[in-house]
């Protein structure tokens, strides 16, 4: 077996150590939303406190002029999960409707807000939002 060298290079063979095991509980947050409206491919990318899970359920994301409205749902829709980073491509229907209550050009000029539910992502661990 392998062994473990101390600062003053004092090797240990073999012994067996418990380790002190630390599950994670801590809830991901919401740190930031961009949604670009111009690209060839427009998304809204939704920033999180650490690493998300590989699947996400984007029925539960949502862009609003209100917050807390859940107006424009992103379920149905393709989205990629890199680290702390999901981002949604939107559908040209999606893409057009936010942006009339965005505060953009063409928009009305107000701030559009994210809703996420609580199910909707879970970290690598699987703790909820």
């Amino acid at each position: 077996a392998g062994s473990v060298v101390d600062p003053s290079g004092v090797s240990t063979l073999g012994g067996v150590l418990e380790i002190v095991e630390v599950a994670d509980t801590v809830a991901p947050e919401l740190v930031s939303v961009t949604v670009d409206y111009d690209s060839a491919s427009p998304s809204a990318t939704f920033v999180f406190s650490e690493a998300m899970g590989s699947v996400v359920d984007v029925s539960g994301l949502y862009l609003s002029n209100v917050g807390g409205s859940e107006e424009f749902g992103l379920g149905g829709l393709s989205y990629s999960v890199s680290g702390d980073t999901v981002v949604v491509l939107l559908s040209e229907a999606v893409r057009s409707s936010v942006l009339v209550v965005s505060g953009v050009t063409g928009g009305d000029g107000g701030a559009v807000f994210a809703d996420v539910s609580a199910v909707a992502v879970s970290d690598v661990a699987g703790v909820s939002l």
